[in-house]
């Protein structure tokens, strides 16, 4: 209890010299810059106002696609598919801008990394468009909030509301924009050859429980990351705005009961000595400059995270062909995969 209250009060003690503070915030894709009358940049909030969240309240679907997955023994008591055998599997976290579209950069941010995993190639780095579920499978959902569950289904069906065709296109194709409001007929015009398929999808309900979570972690470990839902509190958008260390952690305070944001849970770290027992490992869309490059640590049980939905994706590596990436030799970078994408089709 001492500990907890003590990292509460570490943490108002910082925001007390730091809320006052307005900032003009430009976004990666310069999505938060805005006009006043005097022709001015808009100044913004650094917390309210550049870290957006769904407006519509999230309905879960009453029948779910799946039930939880198989607890595996003797569970590792870390794992991270952002360090795994020295590889980084995950994609750069993105900003969603001023939009409410979380729903879709954590789906295609699992799907990145699923694709990743499964071509067993830690840097082929696909860079999938979040502007294609926007534009072109709006019944998943909006600026205003969606569903990731949908965008799956959507993404998986051949029919209209699926586009008429299976998979996500790349960012190449169809840029984001952070507007719900451009046409699906924007994106380019052979975007029919690049198509990257989805295999499977499903969801399972968990109510915060140590089953929960050990079906959460065995499922990470076997497949890689899911996506998950949290209550987003002002208090959060700030750790992240002020807190950029991979060994902190976002503690629990009191239990949550709804979300209106969603993010990736890439990996665990349990601590016996903490009251929650350990974090998650977490991936977010507000930027590489909140958090650590984008990603944070929450304590298991806070803000919901491990409290209603998780959802995965699969995808079958025979179904595509990327280009093949050049060896780098001992760099770091990952290859940008839509610069090497060619007009013709990648089917096998």
């Amino acid at each position: 209890m001492k500990r907890k209250v003590l990292g509460v009060l570490i943490i108002l003690i910082m925001l007390v010299g730091y809320l006052p503070t307005t900032i003009s915030i430009k976004t990666n894709q310069d999505f938060s810059k805005d006009n006043n009358e005097n022709g001015n940049q808009k100044t913004y909030d650094r917390f309210f106002f550049d870290y957006p969240i769904m407006d519509e309240i999230i309905s879960f679907p009453d029948e779910i696609k799946g039930e939880p997955y198989p607890i595996i023994d003797n569970l590792p008591n870390e794992y991270s598919w952002k360090n795994q055998e020295g590889k980084d599997w995950t994609t750069p976290a993105k900003h969603q801008g001023q939009c409410g579209s979380c729903w879709a950069f954590a789906a295609l941010g699992v799907l990145e990394s699923i694709v990743e995993i499964r071509e067993d190639n830690a840097d082929l780095n696909p860079d999938f468009s979040e502007q294609y579920l926007l534009s072109c499978l709006s019944e998943a959902g909006s600026c205003r909030g969606g569903r990731s569950w949908v965008a799956f289904e959507l993404l998986q069906s051949e029919n209209s509301s699926g586009n008429n065709a299976n998979g996500t296109i790349f960012e190449a194709c169809f840029p984001y924009e952070a507007d719900d409001d451009i046409p699906c007929s924007e994106k380019c015009p052979n975007w029919m050859d690049q198509l990257v398929p989805i295999l499977d999808w499903g969801a399972w309900e968990v109510d915060g429980t140590n089953e929960d979570r050990e079906s959460i972690k065995s499922y990470i470990l076997e497949n890689g990351p899911v996506v998950t839902h949290i209550r987003v509190t002002d208090l959060f958008k700030a750790y992240g705005a002020l807190i950029h260390s991979p060994h902190l952690y976002y503690p629990r305070f009191r239990r949550s009961h709804s979300v209106n944001h969603v993010v990736m849970i890439i990996g665990w770290k349990d601590i016996p000595f903490i009251p929650s027992g350990g974090y998650w490992i977490c991936k977010n869309s507000w930027g590489t400059e909140w958090g650590y490059d984008g990603y944070f640590n929450i304590a298991y049980g806070s803000l919901n995270i491990d409290g209603s939905l998780i959802v995965w994706v699969d995808y079958d590596p025979d179904t595509f062909d990327f280009p093949p990436i050049k060896d780098k030799g001992n760099s770091n970078e990952k290859l940008e995969i839509n610069s090497l994408i060619n007009p013709i089709s990648h089917f096998k």
